[in-house]
């Protein structure tokens, strides 16, 4: 079952309030696109195993990012409690798979918040080539995931106990105006 209408229907009736990813796998064939003020939490990672009845799991069947954002628009996120399931295998080269992509141009978001997140068989798990700022990432690993966080252009952006397993990069970080690594590998 392809859950990408639905969950992303779920997110444009609740922004600004709090959406509630219930514990399931929900299999996406596009990207879910994260609007301003984007509040999403999940029921747990389940220490990073993918599990229908133990965690709430994005698993994007396909090249694509799990989530990105829109056009022309700052952006405030709270992302929490949830994974997104690419793979259990680290990618063979790199493609289009990302957690979390954000490029779109001069917009970026701000004051934004992802914790307890697992991303796993990704290419990167977290791509931001925006001047996003005042953000935090708390407790975001990457298992699996090939180049792991990058980050360039904005400022005081934090990583606070965020790991990649298993890839062949962890972090790529430049341009970036006060960063703060807190407990990183």
């Amino acid at each position: 079952v392809d859950y990408t209408t639905q969950i992303q229907a779920a997110i444009n009736a609740t922004a600004g309030k709090w959406l509630f990813l219930n514990p399931g796998i929900f299999k996406t064939s596009a990207p879910l696109t994260l609007l301003p003020n984007t509040n999403m939490y999940g029921i747990g990672i389940n220490g990073g195993n993918k599990s229908a009845t133990l965690t709430s799991c994005i698993a994007p069947n396909g090249n694509f990012a799990a989530f990105t954002d829109t056009i022309g628009s700052f952006s405030e996120f709270d992302l929490s409690n949830f994974m997104v399931w690419y793979s259990d295998a680290v990618p063979g080269a790199a493609d289009n798979t990302v957690g979390f992509s954000f490029t779109q141009g001069s917009y970026w978001h701000q004051f934004s918040s992802f914790k307890n997140i697992v991303v796993k068989g990704a290419t990167y798990v977290y791509y931001d080539s925006t001047g996003s700022y005042m953000a935090r990432l708390e407790r975001v690993w990457g298992w699996n995931c090939l180049l792991g966080f990058y980050k360039s252009n904005g400022t005081t952006f934090t990583f606070d106990h965020c790991y990649t397993l298993g890839g062949a990069q962890s972090f790529q970080i430049f341009n970036l105006l006060t960063s703060t690594l807190i407990c990183c590998a």
